[in-house]
């Protein structure tokens, strides 16, 4: 599974290489009329809310008039972004999307692409996350070693289970499991 982010004049400048078999998705409310150009689907339940986007620009705007070292920050924390957006991402319609992402990003892989330069205070970051986050919580609890993928097709994600520990996405066998049974020397 492959889930990455770039913005759009990275992609239109080919900054970033996205795969032929890639799926290349906007996630913005308003798009331009040339964003049909580099992008399959524009999916605008995945953009920040208006009310959410316009507080984050007003704040930032201000923070930028007053030479704030960094406007982008101040607005991020000032408007409570993730939390909120995090929130929105929750509902419904968002969750049913992102899902569907999930699916689409377990048959090929996928890109999330917006305006946002600084992935650091962008939401599509946290789209991302979200998307990964599916995909990790549907890792099977109680995984039997009769159930392994077959050798070489393991995908390893980090699990949440425990600090830096991965699990395989698809048969749910830790790595340790992986590396210690399946593929190393069985007693």
């Amino acid at each position: 599974m492959s889930v990455e982010t770039t913005y759009f004049s990275a992609l239109s400048h080919e900054q970033v290489t996205v795969s032929n078999d890639a799926r290349v998705f906007g996630i913005v409310r308003r798009p331009a009329d040339w964003i049909t150009d580099v992008v399959d689907r524009n999916i605008p339940a995945l953009a920040p809310p208006d009310e959410l986007l316009e507080a984050y620009k007003s704040v930032e705007a201000a923070a930028r008039d007053a030479e704030e070292a960094n406007p982008q920050e101040i607005a991020w924390r000032s408007v409570r972004f993730e939390a909120r957006f995090d929130s929105y991402l929750s509902k419904p319609g968002p969750r049913r999307i992102l899902r569907q992402l999930v699916d689409d990003a377990r048959e090929r892989p996928i890109w999330l692409v917006c305006f946002e330069a600084n992935e650091a205070y962008c939401h599509r970051r946290l789209v991302a996350a979200r998307i990964r986050e599916l995909a990790r919580s549907e890792i099977p609890e109680r995984p039997h070693l009769d159930d392994a993928c077959p050798d070489g097709e393991h995908e390893l994600v980090f699990d949440g289970r425990a600090p830096h520990t991965r699990s395989c996405l698809w048969c749910g066998l830790s790595a340790q499991t992986i590396t210690d049974w399946l593929e190393g020397e069985r007693p």
